[in-house]
């Protein structure tokens, strides 16, 4: 125990004795909070040795406040030793154990589970910034926030979710008389939450909206007070998600939060004077040749900005087997119609930032990562509508597989009803698409058959977790699943069409399903009609259906869906392959679109649109 002479000098005996009075109530608070708890516990119920505990943690407490005062009768020094070494490390070590013993618990009774489960473990924003105040409580929350993202991936293919919810002080009668026994504990709140106390019914309501969100796993959701005192919450690290959580942005923040969940994070970056003018790829005749349809144009900058739009400097763009059949104008009901809008701009999908911003943008600033998915990505620049505009972490080629090829694969699972267990064949598996069909089928429990057509790429696959890989270029397919697979087939995601579409039909299980995702063997061919011979009855014996997709039917699940599929990266689950070919700037698209249909790309196919030093010229 200290004496008076170790106590830091010019500290009055009237602070020293306001000190020791906090310290002293705040203990005798948390004895009778404890007793409190254990008053309620019936002790010939279920889990009365949990009742037991609670006792010995308020007689632990009472234990405490006698040494409390008896320290204060001999020292001058604000027992620090007495109260932060035992009540406060004791407090740390039961908060982690009762955590993680119910965590695992409730995991051990959630595993195998039709649909799995969610567990919601409640932390605090005192983990996520420092709580001077509270130390080893603000250590045990940043504990349970590691702890929840940890154990989402390890139970993650057991299809149990884990996610944390951080909130800042909260209405209840522990904080209130916190706040009347303890100036100090009342300047740390009105610190941390603007002096404006979250309403339990708003952390109740996040807690249920985290639990029941299919899309969410791995995640802190940080809740606190905005200037106004409005409550608010955030995906912590990545505040610009939180659009899709459906919360206020992060970006309504004061001036001077810098640092603070929801506030700015220092000044926005530098950006540069912008050019007079830029290039883009222009659609100015029908064909099913991207070169011989394309022209590579020059643009002029434009000038002010519309309301609710923004001006996002392009940096990455996704290429797609569908690409040739926007050229041919089969997206626009035949050649007439298509005839009547050229020329018009290519492109489904980039990610950049945004250069300058219109009125009425809310949420987005310049230099913020956004994507978009509307026609018109081939380009360096481009007005796109602020709603349109998706938050990112970051602008990558990755973020660019996760759009278009990424959501195809997402959402038609979905809706083709993927459960554990069953048996899911994927055609052209190594593409864009392909590679988060088969990784996102082997979460889910199931057994993956994929196709491709070289031996890296099916070294590839199998590196994804496929069980089976057919190469059809040395293995018949038909007679592969003929052999191997025969009416086992649970759901196929088919985006060849062609022969391996009639052979995954020949091989369907009962009650199977065909997704038709694309038809990539047929878009360079003129789009021949598909006959498949005797499909009526086929599907009719075996109570069997065959499903077209089209992703852009799906807007309203795309941010769900991409929240999901950035959780999954984040967490390692989920590997993100961008096809090693480069191919820089916008000259270079049309020689993109040919690398992907010569069967010869490994993963995403991704254009750099805007090189390193900025915008080429023409």
């Amino acid at each position: 125990m200290a004496t008076q002479d170790e106590y830091p000098a010019g500290v009055s005996d009237a602070r020293l004795a306001a000190c020791q009075q906090d310290v002293l109530k705040m203990v005798e608070l948390a004895a009778q909070v404890a007793e409190g708890l254990a008053a309620n516990v019936d002790p010939e119920a279920e889990g009365a040795p949990e009742a037991n505990t609670i006792k010995e943690d308020a007689a632990m407490f009472l234990r405490l406040a006698d040494g409390v005062q008896e320290t204060m009768a001999q020292s001058r020094w604000p027992v620090e030793h007495a109260y932060a070494r035992s009540a406060e490390n004791l407090l740390l070590r039961r908060r982690l154990d009762e955590m993680v013993e119910g965590a695992q618990e409730a995991a051990r009774a959630m595993q195998g589970r039709p649909g799995g489960g969610a567990i919601v473990l409640v932390a605090s924003i005192g983990g996520v910034f420092p709580m001077p105040q509270s130390p080893a409580y603000a250590a045990s929350k940043a504990g349970a926030l590691h702890f929840a993202r940890s154990l989402a991936g390890a139970l993650a293919r057991k299809g149990v979710r884990v996610n944390a919810v951080c909130p800042a002080f909260t209405d209840t009668k522990l904080v209130r008389d916190g706040v009347a026994l303890s100036e100090a504990f009342a300047r740390e709140v009105r610190s941390v939450s603007r002096g404006v106390l979250l309403r339990p019914e708003f952390v109740g309501e996040v807690v249920a909206r985290v639990a029941a969100d299919a899309s969410l796993s791995g995640e802190a959701v940080v809740l606190d007070t905005g200037p106004g005192g409005e409550p608010r919450a955030m995906l912590l690290g990545e505040p610009r998600l939180a659009p899709f959580f459906g919360w206020r942005t992060s970006t309504d923040a004061a001036p001077g939060t810098a640092g603070r969940p929801g506030g700015h994070r220092g000044p926005p970056p530098p950006t540069a004077p912008l050019p007079a003018s830029f290039l883009k790829v222009r659609v100015a005749r029908l064909s099913e040749d991207f070169a011989a349809a394309t022209e590579v144009v020059s643009a002029p900058m434009p000038g002010a900005i519309p309301p609710g739009h923004v001006l996002m400097r392009r940096l990455y763009a996704g290429v797609n087997a569908s690409d040739i059949n926007f050229t041919s104008g089969r997206y626009f009901g035949g050649a007439k119609a298509a005839s009547a809008r050229l020329p018009f701009d290519a492109g489904f999908e980039a990610v950049g930032v945004v250069a300058a911003v219109g009125e009425g943008c809310r949420g987005l600033s310049v230099g913020a990562p956004v994507a978009v998915m509307e026609f018109g990505a081939f380009s360096e620049y481009g007005i796109v509508e602020a709603r349109k505009a998706i938050p990112l972490p970051a602008p990558t080629p990755e973020a660019v597989a996760l759009l278009t090829s990424g959501l195809t694969a997402s959402i038609a699972l979905e809706v083709g009803d993927l459960r554990p267990g069953k048996t899911v064949l994927v055609t052209a598996a190594a593409g864009g698409t392909g590679q988060f069909a088969v990784q996102l089928a082997k979460l889910a429990g199931c057994r993956v058959v994929a196709t491709c057509g070289t031996p890296e790429k099916a070294e590839m696959l199998r590196g994804l977790g496929a069980d089976r890989v057919v190469d059809y270029k040395r293995e018949d397919l038909g007679a592969v699943l003929g052999a191997e697979f025969r009416d086992a087939l649970d759901l196929v995601y088919d985006g060849v069409g062609g022969a391996m579409f009639d052979a995954a039909v020949k091989n369907l299980a009962p009650k199977g399903r065909v997704l038709v995702i694309g038809m990539i063997g047929q878009y360079a061919k003129g789009w021949p009609a598909s006959v498949v011979k005797g499909l009526p009855e086929r599907l009719l014996w075996k109570s069997a259906n065959v499903q077209g997709f089209f992703l852009l039917h799906y807007v309203r699940r795309f941010r769900k869906h991409l929240r999901r599929l950035v959780g999954l990266q984040r967490q390692g689950l989920l590997k993100v392959m961008v096809d090693p070919a480069e191919f820089v700037g916008v000259r270079s698209v049309a020689e993109a679109v040919q690398h992907l249909h010569s069967g010869m790309s490994r993963g995403k196919v991704v254009v750099r649109i805007t090189p390193p030093t900025g915008p080429a010229r023409l």
